[in-house]
């Protein structure tokens, strides 16, 4: 019987805090469910308050660029391969969303009229919302544009895709042509040249 009364009391002192919990939860019970309450309707309140926001995504290509004509066909073919210097991904994703680029943005699509604020504003705000994400293992890049309207946000992303498309377009001509013309007063010399020899030999 004495090996026994150590369980009892165990069992008794047990039944003591249980009943003390019970005790305190009874007292305590409209601060619980009042504080339940007050965390339900603040994050109600916060969903309510917070407008939503819609994302956009547009993909576009970016291929290294070619180092051009070699006009003394010092190549095999005459025209050297692509190359891709260590920073030149990370200076293009710099490039799409330049102010440059979001500026043609902003004007395209009117922003600063539609939102109702100064052109630099809305480049600002336009810096903030587009963003860009490499796909690892390709040459394609994710342009993302996040805003409250819906239409705004395809309308921005797939605009600054074309506004970057349209400016590297334009660079890989410029780049071109200036190719050509060292190519044409390169072809020029060597015509000067062939005439000299010519004249000399006459």
């Amino acid at each position: 019987m004495n090996n026994n009364t150590p369980n009892l009391n165990d069992s008794s002192e047990a039944s003591l805090h249980a009943i003390d919990y019970w005790q305190v939860l009874r007292n305590r019970y409209g601060i619980i469910i009042l504080t339940t309450l007050l965390i339900f309707a603040t994050a109600a309140i916060i969903t309510y308050i917070t407008p939503e926001r819609y994302e956009s995504t547009a993909v576009i290509a970016i291929h290294p660029p070619q180092t051009g004509i070699d006009p003394l066909n010092m190549g095999s073919d005459g025209v050297t391969g692509a190359i891709m210097s260590r920073n030149y991904m990370q200076t293009q994703f710099e490039l799409i969303t330049s102010e440059k680029t979001l500026a043609k943005v902003e004007s395209e699509l009117d922003l600063s009229s539609q939102w109702n604020v100064e052109t630099d504003t809305a480049i600002s705000i336009l810096k903030g919302i587009v963003s860009t994400v490499p796909i690892r293992g390709t040459d394609l890049v994710e342009i993302t544009a996040e805003h409250k309207q819906k239409d705004e946000c395809q309308q921005i992303a797939q605009q600054v895709a074309l506004a970057y498309k349209s400016e590297r377009e334009r660079d890989e001509s410029e780049n071109v042509d200036q190719q050509l013309a060292a190519l044409d007063s390169e072809l020029q010399i060597q015509e000067d040249k062939v005439q000299e020899k010519r004249n000399i030999l006459n």
